[in-house]
């Protein structure tokens, strides 16, 4: 999708695409991606703490070494910031 796309397409119904992700990892836990999708759901939800865990456990699903190492710094300053900001 590209920027103009995202712009006027139709308000996410993120607590609908929860459910279906969740059931989603339910089934199959062991998709990088799923954990990753939710993730950005749980962000958007405001839910920072649970969001953050996700992201690791996507992390430690990821088979690239230097992609993990990276995605691991990624969540270092993920906990920081929301750890200081008092958001999670």
């Amino acid at each position: 999708m590209n920027f103009f796309t995202n712009l006027f397409s139709a308000p996410r119904n993120y607590s609908a695409e929860l459910i279906e992700i969740n059931a989603k990892i339910d089934a199959n836990p062991g998709i990088m991606a799923d954990y990753d999708k939710r993730s950005e759901i749980l962000f958007q939800l405001g839910n920072a703490e649970a969001a953050i865990m996700d992201f690791d456990k996507a992390t430690s699903l990821e088979p690239d070494g230097d992609v993990r190492e990276l995605r691991n710094r990624e969540l270092s300053d993920m906990k920081r910031r929301y750890s200081s900001s008092g958001d999670n």
